[in-house]
């Protein structure tokens, strides 16, 4: 008396969530790449200008924001211990 369409949904998923796990390290490797590519020339051509400017603003919003928001999203999906109000006193 087994649940043989369960076992194949969870395997499934595993599966899945692996495709998941490498589809996510190769993003992460690309733009590494990209942003080493690319470092030499914005410290170039935005950094290197004393001037401010609305361009610069964006860029940096452009360049840096969806790093940090990635960082706190990875930071959320890792494993918390659960502490019960319980066990404290």
């Amino acid at each position: 008396m087994g649940f043989p369409a369960l076992g194949s949904s969870i395997t499934e998923l595993a599966s899945q969530f692996r495709a998941t796990q490498f589809t996510a390290v190769a993003v992460i490797t690309l733009w590494a790449y990209d942003y080493l590519l690319t470092f030499a020339d914005e410290v170039e051509l935005v950094w290197k200008k004393r001037r401010f400017s609305w361009t610069k603003v964006l860029f940096s919003i452009n360049r840096y924001l969806p790093v940090i928001h990635c960082f706190f999203v990875g930071m959320q999906s890792l494993p918390t211990r659960q502490i019960h109000i319980g066990s404290l006193r």
